[in-house]
């Protein structure tokens, strides 16, 4: 991941897609679809991406965000949207954060526009032995 997709991101006026290529997994692997709830002015509609996007991929979500507000919020998009499993990370990491200390398998992460110049942080280079999250696809939501 170079400076060219990073630029096209940050100055995109719609949604761009980073699509990495897909391992097959075992039936019982997780592929989670990550998303930080933050107070940017733009994140409701990250996060209802992010909650789109799992519920066409039959995906659980990750929801990062700080704990004094993050239950509440996550308890709200549950009743909304009863089949798709949210689960609150309440740590205050941000994606780029998460992905570099936790090892689950997250198959798409969704940012919003404000985040985009951390793409190459989020993918990293393909097949990176540092990067545990080569295989992983990134939305950057542009509202």
């Amino acid at each position: 991941m170079g400076s060219t997709a990073t630029d096209l991101a940050e100055k995109a006026h719609c949604t761009v897609a980073v699509i990495r290529p897909y391992e097959e997994q075992p039936r019982h692997a997780i592929n989670w679809v990550v998303v930080e709830v933050n107070e940017q002015p733009d994140n409701e509609a990250v996060v209802q991406v992010a909650i789109q996007e799992a519920k066409l991929r039959q995906a659980p979500v990750l929801a990062l965000g700080d704990d004094h507000s993050l239950e509440g919020k996550v308890d709200t998009w549950k009743r909304r949207h009863p089949d798709v499993h949210i689960y609150p990370v309440s740590n205050g990491a941000d994606v780029v954060h998460f992905l570099k200390k936790n090892d689950e398998r997250v198959q798409l992460a969704v940012i919003g526009s404000s985040q985009a110049g951390e793409l190459a942080q989020i993918v990293g280079p393909y097949g990176h032995p540092v990067f545990h999250h080569t295989e992983s696809s990134v939305l950057i939501v542009h509202h």
